[in-house]
This record gives C-alpha cells, sequence and structure tokens, in this order.
C-alpha cells in the first residue's frame, strides 16, 4: 500500500472502504493497524461501519482515534519530557525541564488562541495556565515533539503500527498536514481518504500551510505527489 491519497465524492464508500481494508490487514499484520478521524462523530461511523462489516466486532489490533487524541497521546505525551522550551515571566526567560505527566489535556473550552506575547520557543505559546494545549497548537507541538526527540517519536509509531488510515482528510490544516508528511516519510504505510469540496470543519486555523486550507489541500498532496511521498487518485 506505502502511501495513497484518495479524493472521492460523498457516497462513494470511502469510510466503507477504509474499514474493509483494514479487517483485511488485520488477519495477517503482526503490529497494529490505526484509523483516524477528524471528529467524535466521525470516529463513532467508523465504529458502526467496521462492526457491520466484521461481525459485530472490532478486531484487537485495530485503534480508532480522533486526530487530536492521537496528536496528544502518540506524540506529545510519551516524549513532552524531552522539549526544550523557556518559562517567559515578564522579560526573563527561564530554562525549564519539563516532567512527565505534565501535559493535562487539550483546551478546547477555550476561544481561539490570539496571544501573540509568547513565540514557539516559549512554554506559554503551548500552554494555558491550566497546564491544557491551546487548541490551534496542538499539532505544532506535536511536532517540536518529533523534531526534539530525534525522530524516536516516529520510531516509537513505527514499532506500533504497520498500517494507518486518515479519514475526512479535507479538514486537516496547518502543521497537521507537516505531521501527514512525516508520517508518509516514514515505514508505515499510510491512506488518507477525503473529498476536498466537502470541507466543512477545520482542524485547526494556524497560518501554517494557510494557502492549503479547505479545497485546496489537494494542492498540497499533490506537491507530495511530485516529492514522490505518496500517490493521489
Amino acid at each position: 500500500m506505502k502511501n495513497e491519497v484518495v479524493f472521492a465524492a460523498a457516497g462513494n464508500g470511502k469510510t466503507y472502504d477504509i474499514c474493509r481494508r483494514a479487517i483485511e490487514l488485520s488477519k495477517s499484520t503482526k503490529k497494529d493497524i490505526l484509523i483516524i478521524t477528524y471528529t467524535n462523530e466521525g470516529k463513532h461511523s467508523i465504529e458502526e461501519e467496521y462492526c457491520k462489516l466484521n461481525f459485530g466486532i472490532i478486531d484487537k489490533n485495530v485503534i480508532i482515534k480522533t486526530w487530536y487524541s492521537f496528536l496528544l497521546s502518540d506524540l506529545i505525551k510519551p516524549y513532552q519530557t524531552k522539549l526544550k522550551l523557556k518559562c517567559k515571566r515578564g522579560r526573563q526567560e527561564l530554562n525549564i525541564n519539563i516532567p512527565p505527566n505534565f501535559i493535562n489535556s487539550i483546551a478546547f473550552y477555550e476561544d481561539v488562541n490570539i496571544n501573540t506575547r509568547y513565540k514557539q520557543t516559549h512554554l506559554q505559546y503551548y500552554l494555558n495556565a491550566a497546564k491544557d494545549i491551546h487548541k490551534d497548537n496542538v499539532a505544532a507541538l506535536a511536532h517540536k515533539c518529533v523534531e526534539e526527540s530525534n525522530q524516536l517519536v516516529i520510531k516509537r509509531l513505527e514499532n506500533i503500527y504497520d498500517y494507518i488510515f486518515i479519514d475526512e482528510i479535507q479538514d486537516y490544516a496547518g502543521w497537521d498536514l507537516e505531521i501527514i508528511k512525516i508520517m508518509f516519510e516514514s515505514l508505515i504505510n499510510v491512506r488518507c481518504v477525503g473529498d476536498f469540496k466537502q470541507a466543512t470543519f477545520r482542524t485547526n486555523n494556524s497560518r501554517k500551510n494557510s494557502k492549503y486550507r479547505d479545497d485546496a489541500i489537494k494542492d498540497y498532496f499533490l506537491k507530495l505527489q511530485k516529492d514522490k511521498l505518496c500517490t493521489v487518485e
């Protein structure tokens, strides 16, 4: 399989295709299979479709997660201690060591984070006072974990997963696209599906990759295809 990106209109069986492929692969792979979608509603739809096709059960080596859950549990929390960030206090910038279990969750309860006092080198750029990650900066922090762990994040993913399926790819934006690119560069087989004409949500409002937002996302993957990182259908 390696890396495939499939764009198809609604009703063409994209969720069915993911579940059918995962069911077949679950019988032969020695590692886990991960299915990712953006929303909780999408997660429930995949779970229902999988059970419908598989005698009412989800295979024990198939894991279904939302995108934010994946970023938090697979990329950020295991390697948060590797982060090299500074804590800004007034005009001072203090080096800090982040201990295990320091980061709690994601601040979905917040409005869009527009605080310009902090830079990407500051702890407060990513976390609020409750140690929850600002929604628009989750993928940026995950990307920083990849970089500052000396790729240990990706090596861990390669040890866990043989195949990763990503649904509703049209909703991904900003640093999320950089995470997907890193996954394409790994040993994991990745298949993304979506409909760029049905972009109704957006994972974040980061300025990163802003020219590839919404229906222009197809151009991002066409660029990766030129770089031989995936095929686009």
